[in-house]
């Protein structure tokens, strides 16, 4: 169950861009924001991951994965900053991707990203 839903992630993630620049290269009158397509992208991986949890705790009411996600991330502040950062970062990382693609075609995209890993 794990390994499905940490592969819906990464497929969310790699469709989300083939799709923006597809919607982005085909119609000029029908645009939408990007900040929208990064809110929508970033509430499936929350789903995702509450599916995970789920998962994990094998707990079978709303109610106890609601207390565990509520203690997980609200118990403690520290821990809210540690995920807080780096979601915020994210985010902003997600808001240049959009605005790249709108320039560039979705294969060179690709091709940049995947190059700096091919160096390892």
């Amino acid at each position: 169950m794990r390994d499905l839903l940490l592969f819906l992630i990464y497929l969310a993630t790699n469709l989300a861009t083939l799709t923006l620049t597809s919607a982005a290269k085909r119609s000029t009158e029908a645009k939408f924001v990007n900040s929208t397509a990064v809110t929508v992208s970033e509430a499936l991986k929350v789903a995702i991951s509450v599916l995970m949890i789920w998962a994990a705790q094998r707990s079978s009411s709303l109610g106890e994965l609601l207390a565990t996600v509520s203690t997980t991330l609200f118990g403690n502040p520290a821990e809210l900053l540690k995920i807080c950062v780096p979601a915020l970062l994210y985010t902003i990382q997600n808001n240049i991707i959009y605005v790249a693609l709108n320039h560039i075609d979705a294969v060179t995209y690709a091709a940049a990203r995947l190059e700096p890993t091919s160096r390892r």
